[in-house]
């Protein structure tokens, strides 16, 4: 059974639940421009954390629930759950996550070739490169809830989508399916893993002509199981 979370006017995305299950987070327009909302399912309204003059998205949680970040103008900022003036913390950007201990922060800058996946111990050393740049020109990426593996959904200029699971700290990196078409050009969406650390759901596809459903995904054989419908 579906039940609708956020209903307020305007095109929202990239919903992320907090580390608890008890409040989600997401992108909501606002006079035409993203920010950052957050709600729990016994909130009568959404709580709005941003008021950016500039386009919010791609928000992730700190594993205590207490910290929210997003990215803006190619740069991560991090805001308190409850509110609060927005910090900067990393520029040049286009996604990111935190592990799910919360020691370290991978993200994604675009290259020449590609894009490129970088790692850094939250404390701040020094970044370091993760397994070889993939091809794509936008990226979505999430730690798995094991934490032995990053998942990289990237859009391709043929206006394909692609997935890569790169281990860690290893860094091996595998394209673990065939693309399939993407009906929003070099964009992605976002995906989310399963419990299992093995299976994804995502979205953004085109399937048999069929637009945008929720795709399932086996990260490790490369195998789609199916979809479903909403």
């Amino acid at each position: 059974r579906f039940t609708a979370v956020a209903t307020e006017q305007g095109l929202k995305g990239s919903p992320a639940w907090s580390p608890d299950g008890r409040t989600i987070a997401y992108a909501a327009q606002v006079n035409s421009v993203y920010q950052i909302f957050t709600r729990s399912p016994d909130q009568p309204v959404p709580a709005q954390l941003t008021h950016s003059a500039s386009d919010c998205g791609k928000p992730f949680w700190s594993p205590d629930n207490t910290r929210l970040f997003y990215l803006s103008e190619r740069s991560l900022w991090e805001i308190g759950a409850a509110g609060g003036g927005p910090e900067e913390r990393l520029r040049g950007i286009g996604a990111a996550d935190l592990s799910p201990d919360g020691k370290t922060l991978a993200f994604a800058r675009s290259e020449t070739k590609g894009v490129s996946l970088w790692v850094q111990p939250i404390g701040g050393s020094q970044p370091r490169k993760l397994g070889s740049d993939v091809a794509a020109l936008q990226s979505y990426l999430r730690f798995a809830p094991d934490g032995a593996s990053i998942g990289l959904l990237g859009g391709e200029g043929s206006g394909e989508l692609v997935f890569w699971r790169v281990s860690f700290p290893q860094g091996e990196t595998h394209r673990a399916f065939d693309a399939i078409t993407n009906i929003r050009g070099p964009y992605v969406s976002s995906f989310t893993w399963f419990p299992d650390s093995r299976h994804i759901v995502f979205s953004g596809a085109s399937v048999k002509g069929d637009n945008d459903h929720l795709l399932l995904a086996d990260a490790k054989t490369g195998s789609k199981i199916g979809r479903v419908h909403v």
